[in-house]
């Protein structure tokens, strides 16, 4: 393992909880219990935030240092660039530097390895799809292909995305497929008994299907979709199920909207933002991830350990761990009537739960689990001299 200091970069971090947070987390937590030494650079001000967060703060054994940031769009992020570089400047010279996503915490990375005599890695963390069109003129595709070039390793979670940054120029063995990962110690299936004590505390019905969504109520993740395929069930299949939606975001008035123009809304609950989301894994029988595109889903493999058998989007990194048919399902349009195939099919075999559940978290296990994607992680460190 390399002894070299840890920077992870990432904009937006603590207080904030989404995918990207919740990996850095979860990583820079394992890895500070195997005596590596890891720091979080992000941004002090941002969107809830205005007036500012702690400059230094611990959270789940990492320190974290926050940069000034105050302002809108590509004056607080020019801010973040430049006082992360002085502050690694002054402190983090010779590092690792990992960046989680493109723009300027990719730039900073890159910036300080040029600079400092440190290591760079940058994490492409979402759908090829949303690269494509933030980088689409020919000036942006350079800017990108230069980027990615400048770095020691580029991290990729899916196929699409190690095929685009080989096509931009980007050595293969520079490009690494590095997928998500979950705690599959905290997520975990649960017995029948167990299923209906959590359905319970939850308020939610013990004699239904529960069809699950986890994620941000957002269009890329195609809910719109997946509101139009349950409103083309059968009635009957309708009124012995529930599709919960966890999760909050700009989409959520709309879909209230939608769900009741298709008359849907006894079926649907919006269960809004939650805390303990563990739980609602636990209630469910069915997950589903209707996404337009998408990078690798946390949500995906949570609900793969917690034992369900999963429909999701033939998208990023789905197909990296859905074997259509035998763990779960893949939809390959974004039709709502393929997904209304694909659910009553799902929601009229409930024999082949328990079995494809149980395939589901084989494949968590072998692919994201945090031990194996964290020990792969220090070897990719360990390269970086």
């Amino acid at each position: 393992m390399n002894d070299r200091q840890i920077w992870m970069i990432i904009p937006t971090y603590y207080p904030v909880i989404g995918g990207a947070q919740k990996q850095v987390e979860g990583i820079a937590q394992k890895l500070s219990r195997l005596g590596q030494t890891v720091r979080i650079l992000t941004r002090q001000h941002f969107r809830g935030h205005r007036a500012g967060l702690p400059v230094n703060e611990m959270v789940s054994d990492a320190h974290i240092r926050r940069i000034y940031s105050r302002g809108a769009g590509k004056l607080g992020s020019l801010l973040y660039l430049l006082g992360g570089w002085w502050y690694l400047f002054r402190h983090g010279r010779k590092g690792i530097y990992h960046a989680h996503d493109l723009g300027a915490a990719a730039w900073l990375a890159v910036l300080a390895r040029l600079v400092l005599g440190g290591r760079c890695l940058i994490k492409m963390r979402t759908g090829r799809d949303r690269y494509e069109k933030s980088y689409a003129s020919g000036p942006g595709r350079w800017v990108l292909a230069a980027l990615l070039r400048l770095a020691d390793r580029v991290l990729v979670v899916n196929g699409e995305l190690e095929q685009m940054v080989q096509e931009l120029g980007v050595a293969a063995e520079k490009a690494v497929r590095l997928p998500n990962t979950v705690d599959t110690r905290a997520y975990y299936p649960v017995r029948p008994n167990e299923k209906e004590a959590v359905r319970e505390r939850l308020l939610l019905p013990l004699g239904k299907t529960i069809v699950l969504y986890v994620g941000r109520l957002h269009p890329v993740k195609g809910l719109d979709i997946l509101l139009r395929a349950w409103a083309q069930l059968p009635m009957n299949v309708r009124d012995r199920a529930l599709l919960v939606l966890v999760g909050d975001g700009p989409e959520r008035f709309a879909l209230a909207e939608l769900a009741e123009q298709l008359g849907i809304t006894e079926s649907v609950l919006l269960a809004g933002a939650q805390r303990a989301v563990r739980q609602y894994y636990w209630a469910a029988d069915v997950f589903v991830l209707p996404s337009r595109t998408e990078g690798m889903s946390g949500a995906l493999i949570e609900a793969m350990a917690c034992g369900l058998p999963c429909i999701a989007s033939n998208v990023g990194g789905a197909p990296d761990l859905i074997q259509d048919g035998r763990n779960g399902a893949l939809l390959a349009s974004e039709e709502p009537g393929q997904l209304a195939g694909k659910l009553f099919g799902m929601m009229g075999e409930p024999e082949r739960w328990a079995e494809m559940g149980k395939l589901a978290r084989k494949s968590a296990l072998e692919y994201a689990d945090m031990d194996i994607v964290v020990d792969r992680l220090r070897t990719i460190y360990g390269e970086l001299k």
